[in-house]
This record gives C-alpha cells, sequence and structure tokens, in this order.
C-alpha cells in the first residue's frame, strides 16, 4: 500500500528546526516530542517491512515526507497537527493488519507442554519483528518468565509453538507483543489464557496421604465398634 505524494507548496515550503527552547517545534504548534515520536515509530515500521519489498522503498519516504511537510511554517498550527494525524493514521493502518488470533484459550494437562501462539498477517509484505511472552504462572524454556524470539510473518496464519512449564494449576494469562526489530514499537498484542490441570507431585502425594490417614481412621473406628459392642453383648444378661 502506498501512500499519494504531498502536495507541492506553490511558494516553497520552509521547514522550522525540530528543536525549541519551548518544547515544540520553532515557529510551529507542534511539540517536539509528537514530531520525534512519528519519526520513531516510521523507523520501527520500516526495520519490519522486508527490504525485498517495493513498499520498502517506497512507504518510508512518503512517511517522512508527510512529517516535513507537517513542519512547513506555510501551514496554520491545525493544518501541521492534521498533517501529523494523518501519519500516525497511515501508520497504524500498515501495523493493523498484523494481529495476534482472538481471545484463545489453551488447556495443559500436564506440567510441561506446548502453547500454540498464532498471529495473523494481511500484509502484502513479509514482516519481521521479535515476538516477546510473559507470564507470571509460566517457565519458559530459558528458565524464566519471559521470553523473546525473532520471527517472521510470512502467511496469512503463522503459528509458533512455545515450549512452557507450569508451575501451579489454575487459570492466568500469557500476554504476547510483536514488535519491531529496532525502536521497540508494538505492532500488535495480545493475550492467551492458560488452564492449567496438572498436578504436581508433591500434591499427589499429599492427596495419597490424606486418604491413607482418612482409610486408616475409619479402620481403627470400625474396629473399636465391634469391639464394644462384642463387650456389651458378653455383659447382657442371657
Amino acid at each position: 500500500q502506498t501512500l499519494p505524494s504531498p502536495a507541492p507548496c506553490r511558494n516553497g515550503c520552509r521547514l522550522t528546526s525540530s528543536s525549541g527552547s519551548s518544547g515544540s517545534s520553532a515557529g510551529t504548534g507542534l511539540p517536539v516530542s509528537a514530531v520525534r515520536n512519528q519519526r520513531d515509530r516510521i523507523a520501527g515500521l520500516t526495520s519490519s517491512i522486508s527490504p525485498t519489498s517495493p513498499v520498502a522503498r517506497t512507504l518510508p519516504v512518503q512517511l517522512g515526507d508527510l512529517v516535513l511537510a507537517s513542519e512547513s511554517e506555510n501551514l496554520k498550527s491545525s493544518q501541521q497537527a492534521s498533517v501529523l494525524r494523518n501519519v500516525n493514521a497511515a501508520i497504524n493502518a500498515q501495523f493493523a493488519q498484523v494481529f495476534v488470533s482472538g481471545d484463545q484459550t489453551v488447556t495443559l494437562t500436564s506440567r510441561n507442554g506446548l502453547i500454540p501462539v498464532s498471529i495473523d498477517s494481511k500484509a502484502p509484505y513479509p514482516v519481521t519483528g521479535t515476538l516477546t511472552l510473559t507470564s507470571d504462572e509460566l517457565l519458559f524454556a530459558n528458565g524464566t518468565r519471559r521470553l523473546s524470539r525473532p520471527a517472521t510473518l510470512t502467511t496469512t496464519t503463522n503459528n509458533f509453538y512455545i515450549n512452557v512449564k507450569a508451575r501451579t494449576s489454575g487459570e492466568f494469562k500469557l500476554e504476547i507483543t510483536f514488535q519491531s526489530p529496532t525502536g521497540g514499537v508494538v505492532i500488535t498484542s495480545g493475550v492467551i489464557n492458560v488452564r492449567s490441570t496438572a498436578t504436581s507431585v508433591v500434591g499427589v502425594v499429599l492427596s495419597l496421604g490424606a486418604i491413607a490417614v482418612l482409610l486408616a481412621w475409619w479402620v481403627r473406628t470400625g474396629i473399636r465398634r465391634r469391639k464394644r459392642q462384642r463387650t456389651e453383648d458378653a455383659a447382657a444378661p442371657s
């Protein structure tokens, strides 16, 4: 997808400095942070697009030109802000083509297992990034509660199978983020609900121990009851 080129200025556009002591571009109403944020997002988007795609050569240039246009002193403050909002919307439209598959619930029946993570992509180009998973109740293959790995989305549905170990039984969340390779720009995020029904060895031993105690108590109670009954029968007059 491409964007129309910015319309040329009739009398030539004079771009102002992108830094100022007041925290906004000199001579404009645009805050420096807003301009810098869009430049950072463009850089993140650029790093996520396969360099072999024609879009990689055209889209970043068009977006960069729009940011420059937003800093023109020939525009009113409201017009500058409108151009910058258009840049933001254009970047969002690219990121919106990538999303974590809808509500997912995974059940683990043992302490160790594989969790499938599905990310869909409607982008007309391969998307590269960093897949990051975090959970308070899961341990990943690296022994931590956080796992990051490079990932490339090349098809409509991209499945990644992650080795995990449940620290306890119950229900908890696995948070997913897919970020640009550089700049840490979040392209998409989501959550997988994990239900662990696994019982630990300690839990099994404790359960069996409790059953054994109850069984012993039942047997002793039965024996005492029978002895008491025999004593009472023997003491009763014939």
